[in-house]
């Protein structure tokens, strides 16, 4: 018999237990869309998840350190949605029931599915690594320290769910119901967060949003986390209020990106660029208003830097507003958009220093544009051309007696007053932000 005419190979399950221990089902080899949420799964299948429960609720069975009946079981996601229904119909329903159940996990009726509770539904532990549960309801399951890594939970209910210590690296959840669930020490590292929905009641204390060195690094210390990556994506998410969810517990020293910039490069359009400094304007306001303005002034800075990139796409398109491109720039050169006041007394004293060189320079016989200083003009000592820098850059200058509004000098004074100018400003601004938290 040819390859070609071979049957297709079985569906089975496989275990990680040593064979001395019972077989439990544990991950479903070359899964398909079959496997996905609102799936019926076989009469096979469907027994062995009523034995794993049995055998948890068995009079005097010694769960050992186990945190649930699938603590370490690989389950589908039309193995959980089979679980939801049969939690919903209750533990001593009927065939019919858990088929009224499933019914009900599949109206689209959104007013249904707020209504649907699975408090008792036990996954504490419990392996949906790339499991697709898109448009899933389980809100208030019982999710601690589940790992639900690259997991499909798009749309998603998980509101009041308890999603204590589980890992979501690299899950997408755009559009999930987050509201009132439980994440505290939760790994969102590389999960996809866009307009989800959180509210004053989700816990996000302990929360990891950067992504680790290795999986190992991170459950040993959290601490050791590179610091040049970063994963979380939070744009347009939903945080019911500013200042409702709890952000000071989470260790924010390691994120120094946001996901939202992943891809993100200079061939992208103008509303990706806009995406991305709304995300870190709308994360800044957050921390901002819990009091955690260090780290507020830092995205806040990136959402500075990232409405460049839309400045200028704005420029290619109209040409007239070059002068705002330009003017981005500079603020951002002279004193980092307010938020880097070093930047402002660094280019101070360039300042004083070169146009006192340029002084010095002028009157002892050199020229400025072809332009000499008049005959028997006295050369200036280098206080004198210190004090004369000085005072022309706060628009104070004063000229040597005999000295002609044509003269070099005159031309270095006025120059530096303008330069001054600018400089003052932006140096008034910045610290009249950094002391009296103007924005």
């Amino acid at each position: 018999m040819s390859d070609e005419q071979l049957p297709p190979a079985p569906r089975r399950y496989v275990s990680p237990w040593p064979a001395e221990t019972p077989e439990i089902p544990y991950r479903l080899e070359n899964p398909t869309d079959a496997d996905a949420w609102g799936q019926p799964l076989t009469a096979q299948r469907e027994q062995e998840l009523h034995d794993l429960l049995n055998a948890w609720n068995a009079p005097n069975a010694n769960h050992g350190e186990r945190r649930g009946p699938f603590d370490g079981v690989w389950l589908t996601g039309a193995d959980v949605f089979f679980l939801a229904a049969y939690t919903l119909a209750g533990l001593e329903s009927s065939r019919e029931g858990i088929e009224q159940a499933a019914a009900r996990l599949r109206d689209p009726d959104p007013d249904m599915q707020n209504r649907l509770d699975l408090f008792m539904l036990h996954l504490e532990g419990a392996n949906l690594r790339d499991a697709t549960l898109r448009g899933a309801n389980l809100r208030r399951a019982r999710l601690s320290g589940t790992v639900l890594t690259g997991a499909d939970l798009i749309g998603a209910t998980l509101s009041g769910a308890n999603l204590f210590g589980a890992i979501l690296h690299d899950a997408a959840l755009r559009g999930a119901d987050l509201s009132d669930a439980n994440l505290s020490f939760a790994t969102l590292s590389r999960a996809t967060l866009t307009r989800a929905t959180l509210d004053g009641k989700t816990r996000l204390d302990g929360t990891i949003l950067a992504t680790p060195r290795s999986w190992r690094d991170r459950l040993l210390d959290w601490r050791r986390r590179s610091q040049r990556n970063t994963s979380a994506v939070l744009g347009d998410i939903h945080w019911g209020g500013v200042g409702t969810v709890d952000l000071t517990a989470v260790q924010w020293g390691p994120v120094q990106r946001l996901g939202d910039e992943r891809g993100v490069g200079w061939r992208a359009g103008i509303t990706t660029h806009e995406a991305v400094a709304r995300a870190y304007r709308q994360l800044a306001a957050q921390l901002r208003a819990q009091g955690v303005s260090e780290v507020a002034d830092r995205f806040a800075l990136r959402a500075q830097v990232r409405q460049r990139g839309v400045l200028l796409r704005r420029c290619l398109r109209n040409p007239f507003r070059l002068p705002q491109y330009l003017g981005s720039w500079l603020l951002a050169i002279l004193a980092g958009y307010g938020y880097r006041p070093g930047r402002t007394i660094f280019w101070y004293l360039v300042v004083i220093a070169s146009f006192t060189r340029g002084y010095l320079q002028v009157t002892h016989g050199a020229s400025l544009f072809g332009l000499f200083e008049p005959p028997g003009t006295k050369p200036l000592l280098w206080y004198e051309a210190l004090v004369l820098s000085v005072a022309s850059f706060h628009g104070r200058g004063f000229f040597p007696q005999g000295l002609n509004l044509g003269d070099p000098v005159a031309i270095l004074a006025a120059t530096e007053a303008v330069l001054g100018l600018f400089i003052e400003i932006s140096f008034i601004a910045t610290f009249t932000q950094r002391l009296f938290g103007a924005r």
